[in-house]
């Protein structure tokens, strides 16, 4: 199962780790720390053991594809906050 680039940098932000280090989780090359695996099965809302043990690559991939990354927050992708004016060339 192949999980799209721009879903894996979102996971990787939302926990704190790079995105290579999330692609290496979902393709069984690592393991995650007990912290990072608490980290992403809060956000996944996985089991947590689960990025834990190896041999688990499957259910990693399964419980990303199922994962939305949260909306926006303010300064990320938000609307401007001021009125948009129209410039005047003066000269």
């Amino acid at each position: 199962m192949e999980i799209e680039f721009g879903k894996q940098r979102r996971l990787a932000e939302a926990v704190g780790v790079s995105p290579q280090r999330i692609n290496d989780y979902l393709s069984g090359r690592r393991n995650a720390s007990p912290k990072i695996a608490q980290r992403l099965g809060d956000k996944t809302g996985s089991d947590p053991f689960i990025w834990v043990l190896p041999g688990s690559a499957p259910a990693r991939q399964a419980a990303v594809a199922g994962w939305s990354p949260p909306a926006a927050e303010a300064g990320e992708g938000a609307a401007w906050p001021y009125p948009q004016v129209e410039h005047t060339n003066f000269f």
